[in-house]
């Protein structure tokens, strides 16, 4: 992902609207590239940061954005885990029907 791409991917981001396969490779580039990450902080503080600000209550832009990203992160690991046991488990059902498939042969050929 470019520069460019990320940086229009921002906005998405933080409002929580990006895809899961948009968010891994967002994650991937934000960071590797301090650019990207510096403009994520500028954004996030012309959003987030300014309506927090005006209602009184206090910001630690730095502390916030690595929580959100490790959130990100922890997301990003859950569905992946979620994903591949479901693959696992249609692996397994297969394995199964199969079983079946060929035990009904063998009853069937005697």
């Amino acid at each position: 992902m470019t520069c460019k791409e990320t940086e229009r991917l921002i906005t998405p981001y933080l409002s929580g609207t990006l895809n899961e396969r948009k968010t891994r490779e967002f994650i991937g580039h934000i960071k590797k590239c301090a650019s990207c990450y510096e403009e994520m902080e500028i954004t996030y503080m012309a959003t987030i940061g300014l309506e927090r600000l005006e209602s009184g209550a206090s910001i630690d832009i730095t502390q916030e954005m690595q929580k959100l990203l490790q959130q990100t992160e922890k997301y990003l690991k859950k569905r992946k885990y979620i994903r591949n046991l479901g693959i696992v488990a249609d692996a397994m059902a297969m394995v199964a029907v199969a079983v079946v498939l060929l035990y009904q042969i063998g009853i069937w050929m005697f």
